[in-house]
């Protein structure tokens, strides 16, 4: 017979919350750069107290007991409540993206960046739609670097070799490409400034993520080459990224 666990706390970020049988919830959470996921029983009802676990994107610590093959949300206590965000469509649209990433290709094995996450979360009220949107593509690309699908890093994706400058970059191959590699997959050169845009991206840290505004038209650009690849080459469509792209095709 497998034995209870002793009861634990684990802080961390609540990236989703599922409704399971009648009144239970799945919450999945980014602690500490991993993913966890936990039952919680009774959690939808509103007067459970439990209830707090189901409050996406705030920060929450869990009690977490059951048994070790399906632990379980025994209490919850709130760090930061981030319920304001609902009231935002336009920021829960941009943030839907990276919660559908994180659910979908992110493992438990996977280690994610969450600082990032942390400094998307805590955006200006003041932050212009074009600062927005390139804040949340660095984030998409960071968690994709995480899990070994993009390269952030200044070195050709191909070759590996370091660069010191190039005009290529290709979203199949996984990030920036050398000249020789470019001229040998017969890559033509990549637009000025989508290419400006994505130097930038690589080197941006998270407290620097609201400090610049690429053109509106160049980002949403770069945005579908990377949500086309991932359909294209691993399968992953994207359902979020299409009332994103509908709410910021409007400004």
């Amino acid at each position: 017979m497998i034995k209870p666990v002793e009861l634990t706390n684990i802080e961390g970020t609540v990236i989703t919350a599922n409704a399971y049988k009648d009144a239970d919830a799945i919450i999945t959470i980014l602690s500490e750069g991993r993913k966890l996921t936990f039952k919680a029983c009774g959690a939808m009802k509103p007067t459970s107290k439990l209830h707090l676990a189901t409050y996406i994107y705030s920060d929450v610590v869990l009690e977490i007991g059951g048994y070790k093959d399906h632990p379980e949300i025994k209490g919850v206590k709130l760090k930061k409540n981030r319920t304001d965000i609902y009231e935002d469509l336009k920021f829960m649209t941009a943030l839907g993206i990276v919660q559908e990433i994180i659910t979908n290709l992110v493992t438990e094995e996977d280690f994610i960046d969450d600082k990032f996450i942390e400094a998307l979360l805590s955006f200006p009220k003041n932050t212009t739609t074009a600062n927005f949107v390139f804040a949340d593509f660095i984030v998409l690309l960071e968690i994709l670097q995480n899990i070994g699908v993009f390269n952030k890093g200044f070195v050709c994706a191909c070759c590996g070799n370091p660069l010191k400058d190039t005009k290529y970059y290709d979203m199949e191959q996984g990030g920036l490409i050398c000249n020789d590699c470019a001229d040998n997959l017969y890559i033509a050169p990549s637009d000025n400034m989508k290419m400006l845009i994505l130097k930038t991206a690589m080197k941006i840290k998270p407290e620097q993520l609201y400090n610049r505004q690429p053109p509106l038209g160049k980002m949403l650009e770069l945005f579908d080459e990377v949500i086309d690849y991932l359909y294209t080459s691993m399968g992953i469509k994207l359902k979020s990224y299409n009332n994103f792209k509908n709410w910021f095709l409007k400004f």
